[in-house]
């Protein structure tokens, strides 16, 4: 609503200057400035407007004719993964690229709709569009949009309606249509082939992956206007788990939005009144049982919600935009506790290894504000290794081998942490100029299985060519110890040699 008041009062700003006499020349003179500024203003506010709705743009290309103004806005955010086009003409309700109803088009009518009986609503996501659009040109993208609007107008009759709210989203909504079993049912098949849909457009074929989900009214909801969130939950849901699945919403979803929406609130006062708590744990040499380095981790009690684990809350700060704070906040504390514990001569030689997600690894400030720490509780950079987890390589290798880089030419070491699974590749420990290999939990818990132990033989190969360190995660027996010594992994770190222990101050 504030958007489509802003589009009016500038609209009718440009009317006036249209209708009326005052050409360029004209200006420059004093009485027209303060009109020309007034238009400004006006520009800037939806400028900052639609900037502060969650997006960054830097083109818009205006385009008049005599009746009405085309402002036609391409809006990029920071990593080019969402377009926003808005529409300034006498239907602003309607999308540019498919002529179907835009965001403000459809809540606009949903809030009009009524004496509803039932309906269902399905959300659609379009996986990678942005980076297809960044390769292959908008043009092609918009193709692509106009042959996706043609399939979804095939499969819904004129009743249901058919929206596109973002970039990447569609909604479907139909109303006091069928909602028994059989009826979902149709429905499914009508989206299973769309999901699976190829775009054909200048001799280049383009299969995209979609994401669906879908609520249905009276059963998923008493209120029939909650529909299209539902189907945001049940489509959310959809994509954590990476299922191709046309999911559909259940009450557990919302329990778990609202569990989730609560630790996010949580998160921000735990860091502010340092609630949550550095504790250590030992990776021992399990011939010598000296202790080889301690590993950082974070702790979270909360007093309403119990202890929440660190994967969790680490995932939520994630989505919340609360990472960065969180991850420094963890290294700030880490190297305060740390270098208590270096004062005490037993622990001369040990060292600590301190976990960065990929964003921090990848962030110049965080780069700056690590060495900077690290001087402030006059550490040893030799004495800390930056643990990296194996997913980060698939963010960007080159440019994660150029920032770990730039952390071992300060003189820090380098690990890499739960090898063996998920991303891993020979080549990433070609490329990477690391120190130690944290070889994955998995492969220590089930190692009496003859593959596991061969991928550890492998590994302890590997890192005895290039003299590097390699540490057995997960050690719970001692049958498991045992193994890995024979296997030739004497530094071992879990439960049967030391379980976490706090050290915050």
């Amino acid at each position: 609503m504030y958007l489509e008041s802003i589009k009016r009062t500038i609209l009718s700003i440009i009317n006036i200057f249209e209708n009326s006499s005052i050409s360029a020349f004209d200006l420059y003179n004093k009485n027209n400035i303060i009109f020309l500024s007034v238009l400004v203003i006006f520009a800037l506010i939806l400028v900052v407007f639609i900037y502060f709705q969650g997006t960054q743009g830097k083109h818009l290309a205006t385009k008049s004719s005599n009746n009405s103004i085309l402002q036609y806005m391409k809006l990029f955010d920071k990593d080019s993964s969402f377009v926003l086009k808005t529409i300034l003409t006498d239907n602003p309700d309607k999308d540019f690229a498919t002529g179907l109803m835009n965001q403000y088009g459809v809540t606009t009518k949903i809030d009009e709709m009524n004496n509803i009986d039932s309906a269902i609503a399905f959300v659609i996501d379009i996986i990678s569009f942005p980076e297809i659009c960044s390769y292959y040109g908008y043009d092609l993208g918009n193709k692509i949009l106009n042959l996706m609007t043609n399939e979804l107008n095939a499969l819904f009759d004129e009743e249901c309606l058919i929206g596109r709210f973002t970039d990447t989203k569609f909604l479907i909504l139909c109303t006091n249509c069928k909602v028994d079993r059989e009826s979902i049912e149709e429905y499914i098949i009508k989206f299973t082939q769309f999901i699976t849909s190829t775009y054909n457009i200048n001799d280049i074929t383009i299969k995209l992956e979609k994401r669906i989900g879908y609520a249905v009214y009276p059963f998923d909801t008493e209120e029939p206007n909650e529909l299209f969130n539902l189907s945001c939950v049940a489509l959310t849901h959809c994509q954590k788990n990476n299922s191709n699945d046309i999911t559909r919403f259940n009450l557990d979803m919302k329990i778990n939005m609202n569990y989730n929406r609560q630790i996010a609130n949580k998160l921000s006062d735990a860091l502010e009144n340092e609630i949550i708590e550095v504790f250590f744990q030992k990776g021992v040499n399990s011939e010598t049982n000296e202790t080889f380095l301690i590993e950082e981790l974070s702790r979270w009690t909360d007093k309403d919600l119990g202890y929440i684990p660190p994967d969790v809350f680490f995932k939520i700060a994630s989505d919340t935009n609360q990472l960065d704070r969180l991850d420094r906040y963890m290294v700030s504390k880490t190297m305060s506790a740390y270098s208590i514990l270096k004062q005490n001569n037993s622990n001369k030689n040990l060292k600590v290894t301190i976990n960065i997600t990929p964003g921090s690894l990848l962030s110049v400030d965080f780069f700056n504000f690590f060495i900077d720490q690290t001087k402030a509780n006059k550490l040893s950079e030799s004495d800390i290794y930056i643990e990296i987890s194996e997913t980060t390589f698939i963010h960007n290798l080159e440019s994660c081998i150029h920032n770990i880089n730039k952390y071992k030419e300060k003189g820090y070491l380098i690990a890499i942490d739960d090898f063996g699974t998920k991303y891993s590749s020979l080549s990433i420990l070609e490329s990477v100029n690391f120190d130690l290999i944290k070889i994955d939990a998995h492969f220590v818990q089930n190692i009496e299985k003859f593959n596991n132990q061969e991928i550890i033989k492998m590994i302890r190969r590997i890192t005895t060519v290039g003299k590097k360190e390699v540490v057995g995660e997960g050690v719970e027996t001692k049958l498991q110890s045992d193994t890995l010594k024979e296997l030739g992994c004497y530094i071992q770190q879990g439960y049967y040699h030391h379980r976490p222990e706090r050290y915050s101050h």
